[in-house]
């Protein structure tokens, strides 16, 4: 039988990951670029490689990968909290991926046009037969279906990282504990 994840350190997990990431740039018309920060602890190098070898397989540009993992996170820290379980985050993926996908057409031209990688997403739109939908909603099936694969595999790598460890206790303090070691 196996183990269920103890959700308290998948999100603490998600906590950390998120605070080793930052806005690395942000454009005129305020698109933000994001990546880790430089001044990473060993522990944190931990998180930032399981993370940079979730998104590495994934054919897509490297900035949406970032800003996707990032949103990921937010979602996650912001939308879960200790009484949440592993399910309930999953079952959010499509919420949250719904909510994140762009709306406006300049936005998800841009984004296609980032790299031909992203089309791929467009043809795997195709392929299961989502055809009908007009230039603009294959667009958005697209990058809905970009942001939803990094957004599960956040939250697998997420469960990796932690399925080893026993949940803390409510009454213990587990401000030093360290999921990476």
């Amino acid at each position: 039988m196996e183990e269920e994840i103890c959700f308290k350190n998948l999100l603490n997990a998600a906590e950390k990951a998120k605070a080793i990431m930052k806005v690395r740039s942000a454009t005129k018309d305020g698109e933000e670029f994001y990546g880790f920060r430089q001044d990473l602890s060993e522990s944190e190098e931990i998180i930032r490689n399981a993370l940079l070898g979730t998104i590495r397989d994934i054919s897509m540009d490297i900035d949406s990968k970032y800003k996707f993992m990032y949103q990921a996170l937010e979602n996650i820290t912001s939308d879960c909290d200790d009484n949440s379980d592993y399910d309930d985050a999953s079952d959010k993926v499509s919420e949250w991926v719904d909510a994140d996908t762009d709306t406006y057409t300049s936005d998800l031209t841009e984004w296609l046009s980032r790299s031909v990688d992203n089309v791929s997403y467009m043809d795997e739109a195709l392929k299961e037969g989502l055809a009908g939908y007009d230039g603009f909603k294959l667009l958005q099936l697209a990058q809905y279906m970009a942001r939803e694969e990094v957004y599960t595999a956040i939250i697998w790598t997420l469960e990796d990282m932690v399925k080893d460890y026993p949940c803390v206790d409510e009454d213990e303090d587990d401000s030093d504990k360290d999921i990476t070691t």
